[in-house]
């Protein structure tokens, strides 16, 4: 049993296989760098979160069972498919490992609070009017979109006056942007479906607790405002074009983290000089090819370039020595896997999702330091099972049926102390799944192996 460390991760492997304990290593640190929690949710069929897994997706191994996600401190949870009525909502370490989610005609709840408020029904403005201070202070997120009456701008300031710092999502309208922050002072706001045009700027730049943002980036725009944002730790671009919303501006003094979610560059140049980021998400940037410029950002700790597959250098990644969590692009050959797993002997949570050019995963075994693993690769899967040292596998199986869970039950069984849960197939297109026949049909092989005794794996 590792050590206990689990005061934010209980119940990681309740959506596992009944028969599986809990357990996990102690938090690597490195300045300021935390591991995500592994966290259960219960509520809705599946949920995403704005975080380097975005838009990845763990599920119960089987139909009904908890999902899980890696989650940090403020992370966004939004619900997918019919947990889509679900507001989003900020996950707090506090909120622990487990999870039970409801939902309200006003938003959505929390160990009994409504703590996201989705103000695009009436039954949310109604609940905000006969709203106690207690029940004000304990919203954390507050959605808003069109039809901002003056009237609504009264009940607003009701809030702001026992939570001015609440975080705000604003959908797709500058006039409710104008409304809220002409209210609230947050510390983050996504705004969603707005591009940085000279109104957005101007809201936005007068915003002084401002540490996480997030924008539309596909239409005319500047970026440079970003330069007034002292404090701005965590910037979310969508679909961005640096072409018409143009770069970064250089030396953003406090920016950490950057994930970027779709868009159209060839490579780095349009984040500039930004030497103290740690983390890098480039997902779905399906025109990346270069990424010669990594080298530029040496304190990196966290990179993903998931489905980003014009990508097929990984050269310059031998470059990150302080590298803990990588997610790799789906073009990743062997040879460039045997020396991700060499140059980074410190890894502690890899994806390798859609990678359809590795052949053996044993090489991951000997990242002896990594506690999670994500994977879906045509790969045969039979070397995860002495893979003791993992507190997380996620891993892609092509039906939820008897043979999917004999994989999944397998794999269980011979790591008891981890939690196996299934890589959601709504992250991968049909055409990879494709590639995947042959690992289903080992299916049957690994239930065999599942029923055979096994020697014991922690020793051998």
């Amino acid at each position: 049993m590792r050590g206990a460390s689990l005061a934010v991760l209980t119940g990681w492997v309740l959506a596992a296989l009944p028969a599986s304990p809990s357990s996990a290593k102690p938090p690597h640190r490195s300045d300021g760098w935390r591991p995500p929690a592994i966290v259960q949710i219960d509520g809705g069929e599946a949920w995403l979160v704005r975080s380097p897994v975005y838009p990845l997706m763990f599920a119960g191994v089987r139909e009904g069972r908890p999902f899980h996600l890696l989650l940090r401190e403020g992370d966004l949870v939004h619900g997918a498919r019919s947990a889509k009525d679900y507001a989003p909502f900020p996950y707090r370490v506090t909120d622990g490992g487990a999870l039970v989610v409801a939902k309200s005609d006003a938003g959505t709840i929390l160990a009994g609070k409504l703590i996201s408020l989705k103000l695009d029904k009436g039954a949310a403005w109604e609940w905000l009017r006969g709203a106690t201070p207690e029940e004000v202070s304990s919203l954390r997120l507050i959605c808003l979109s069109k039809g901002v009456t003056s009237e609504c701008t009264d009940l607003l300031r009701k809030v702001a006056d026992g939570n001015p710092y609440v975080d705000l999502l604003v959908a797709g309208d500058e006039a409710a942007l104008d409304h809220a922050l002409s209210v609230f002072t947050p510390q983050r706001l996504w705004a969603d479906g707005l591009c940085p045009t000279t109104d957005v700027r101007g809201f936005i730049g007068s915003q002084p607790r401002l540490h996480t943002l997030a924008l539309k980036c596909d239409k005319p725009g500047d970026l440079g405002f970003l330069a007034q944002q002292r404090l701005l730790r965590t910037l979310i671009l969508t679909n961005w074009k640096p072409a018409e919303s143009g770069p970064l501006p250089d030396g953003l003094p406090s920016l950490r983290s950057l994930l970027v979610f779709g868009g159209e560059f060839k490579d780095l140049a349009a984040i500039g000089k930004q030497p103290r980021l740690q983390e890098l998400t480039l997902a779905q940037v399906k025109s990346l090819e270069d990424v010669s410029r990594l080298a530029e950002f040496p304190a990196l700790e966290t990179l993903s370039l998931q489905d980003s597959g014009g990508v097929t250098d990984l050269e310059p990644l031998s470059r990150l020595k302080d590298l803990k969590w990588l997610a790799l692009p789906p073009g990743t050959t062997q040879r460039q896997l045997n020396e991700v797993v060499r140059n980074h002997p410190n890894l502690l949570i890899l994806a390798a999702i859609g990678v359809e050019h590795i052949e053996s995963l044993t090489p991951v075994r000997r990242l002896g330091r990594l506690t999670a693993f994500m994977v879906a690769s045509p790969a045969p899967l039979d070397p995860l099972y002495r893979m003791t040292n993992l507190d997380l596998l996620a891993v892609y199986v092509d039906k939820d049926d008897e043979k999917s869970a004999a994989v999944l039950g397998g794999l269980q069984q011979a790591l008891p102390d981890t939690a196996v849960v299934r890589v959601a197939p709504i992250c991968l297109g049909s055409g990879w799944i494709l590639l995947l026949v042959p690992a289903v049909a080992l299916a049957w092989w690994l239930a065999a192996r599942w029923r055979r005794p096994k020697p014991d794996v922690r020793h051998a």
